[in-house]
């Protein structure tokens, strides 16, 4: 290849990543997680309870779990750190607003501002005492009204204390 394809390509893909990365680096929710007291350590049920929480930037949502199929894409919240640790039922979580999809005929069920969900955690085996990282996985979309962002998935840890 000649130094002025070569040249040529190379200004067209810095043009082409200069032209997406300011979408790409888009960042209009903020996740957090945090354990509402230490666990119970011996127990093989729920031993715990985690709060993840959601900021949104102004005119920024977020999809509820339970968002209909064939709209845009639900929050789904899943603990990764396995073992020991895993999901112990159903998450608890404020009711949604429901806005018109301008995707679909039907409503979306929307979280804005912020949200917190309460994460019941359990254990598969008696747990023992001490200190271990708790991973939660977050997958959501992020849209406005003019603006949806691609699917994404972050992930998060706080320390947890068995006693």
């Amino acid at each position: 290849m000649s130094k002025t394809v070569a040249g040529l390509c190379a200004l067209l893909l810095g043009i082409d990543l200069v032209a997406a990365s300011p979408r790409q680096r888009l960042r209009p929710v903020t996740w957090s997680v945090a354990m509402l007291g230490d666990l119970r350590s011996g127990d093989s049920g729920i031993v715990g309870v985690a709060a993840l929480r959601a900021r949104m930037q102004s005119g920024w949502h977020v999809y509820s779990l339970s968002q209909p199929a064939g709209g845009p894409r639900p929050t789904a919240i899943t603990i990764v750190s396995d073992p020991p640790f895993r999901l112990a039922g159903a998450i608890g979580r404020p009711a949604p607003d429901t806005i018109p999809d301008r995707t679909s005929t039907g409503l979306s069920e929307i979280y804005s501002d912020s949200v917190m969900f309460r994460l019941p955690i359990g254990v598969r085996a008696p747990l023992p005492r001490g200190e271990r990282p708790l991973v939660v996985a977050v997958i959501y979309q992020a849209c406005s009204a003019r603006l949806c962002l691609a699917p994404r998935t972050d992930t998060l840890e706080v320390s947890t204390v068995a006693r």
